[in-house]
């Protein structure tokens, strides 16, 4: 392999997750935050119809990506994108702010 990766040597790391490795999102945006500090987007309905979209999801140890999926769910500033197919993610939706999503 590439990189200077050795598996299996103590410390080191593949220049990219590794295969089904979950990763965390660094450009998560949850539309609302409540007086506690929970962040939520309780009240916002999907939309009656999705629009096909991709999504920037910037993971933590393999940075920014493209990622094809749907539009359910919107406001002014953040966008609900679901239908997500990448064995990093936690689960297959992501709320993200509208300058990290752009229309196929």
């Amino acid at each position: 392999m590439s990189g200077g990766y050795t598996p299996g040597r103590p410390g080191d790391r593949p220049p990219f997750g590794e295969p089904g490795q979950r990763q965390r999102v660094l450009n998560v945006a949850w539309p609302y935050q409540d007086a506690n500090g929970r962040l939520h987007a309780e009240g916002i309905r999907d939309r009656a119809e999705s629009i096909d979209v991709d999504v920037r999801v910037v993971f933590e140890d393999d940075g920014e990506v493209w990622l094809p999926g749907r539009a359910q769910r919107w406001t002014s500033t953040h966008v609900w994108v679901t239908g997500l197919v990448d064995e990093r993610l936690h689960q297959r939706f992501v709320w993200v702010l509208i300058v990290d999503v752009r229309r196929r």
